[in-house]
């Protein structure tokens, strides 16, 4: 089990499963610098969406699933147009499946710790 949840995109007709890792987060936010993935949520939140930020961060999601002609700039100008005519609906559906992914998985282990192998002192 990996540490954050796969999600599914939907693009063109086509779904894709996206697998993140610390590696995708950590190139996205090296992009999105000196802002952060957890700014731009906060953002989100505050009613003051960074939709060029969004835009970036769900074509990279859509590469790292294998969308191969995905571009910031149609995620930008669909992002726009659905926040002008469709109240945002997929805008909020595509922030909300990526707070879902970048959440980590509550994995609450089970196992009794090992002990440890030290030596005895007899």
């Amino acid at each position: 089990m990996g540490v954050f949840r796969d999600i599914e995109m939907e693009y063109e007709g086509q779904t894709y499963t996206v697998t993140p890792s610390n590696r995708l987060l950590r190139r996205i936010e090296g992009e999105l610098s000196p802002s952060s993935l957890t700014d731009m949520i906060a953002r989100i939140g505050s009613a003051k969406p960074p939709v060029s930020e969004v835009a970036f961060v769900v074509a990279e999601f859509l590469k790292a699933g294998g969308a191969e002609k995905v571009s910031e700039d149609e995620m930008y100008a669909e992002l726009m147009s659905d926040l002008m005519t469709n109240e945002g609906k997929v805008f909020g559906a595509m922030t909300e499946a990526i707070v879902v992914a970048i959440s980590p998985v509550d994995e609450v282990k089970t196992k009794k710790p090992k002990p440890s192998k030290g030596k005895s002192s007899e």
